[in-house]
């Protein structure tokens, strides 16, 4: 999934709308620090790409087929620590295994909660 998306990037900065992809990014999330005599090393989030635009803004992306629970804990520390725009972006139509339509995670999130509304209404 993230090849399909670093490809539909690519052909995103062909065509003058991204400037620059950066692969994987480190962003420290928690400090490292010292508690009872010992050493706690720092935590990291590695979003998936760093993108910058023309007009000079930059978007953190991280593509997600589903999420764990320490990824939204770490999505949090990150918007904690960040106050740069970090998108969720899945796939959602796919063709031959490859996907032909992308959502915001979040997006996608609220879709499947609400047919599984409709769905538990319908066994009543």
């Amino acid at each position: 999934m993230e090849l399909q998306y670093f490809e539909l990037l690519n052909k995103l900065k062909e065509d003058g709308k991204i400037t620059e992809i950066i692969l994987q990014p480190h962003m420290q999330i928690i400090k490292p620090f010292e508690k009872y005599g010992k050493k706690i090393r720092k935590a990291q989030y590695t979003p998936d790409f760093l993108v910058y635009y023309p007009d000079g803004t930059h978007r953190y992306i991280e593509v997600k087929g589903f999420s764990k629970p320490d990824a939204d804990l770490r999505r949090k520390l990150f918007d904690s620590q960040y106050p740069d725009n970090l998108m969720w972006v899945t796939g959602i139509k796919c063709v031959k295994r490859v996907y032909t339509q992308w959502v915001l995670y979040d997006d996608l999130k609220k879709i499947r909660k609400e047919a599984k509304k409709v769905k538990a209404s319908l066994c009543l």
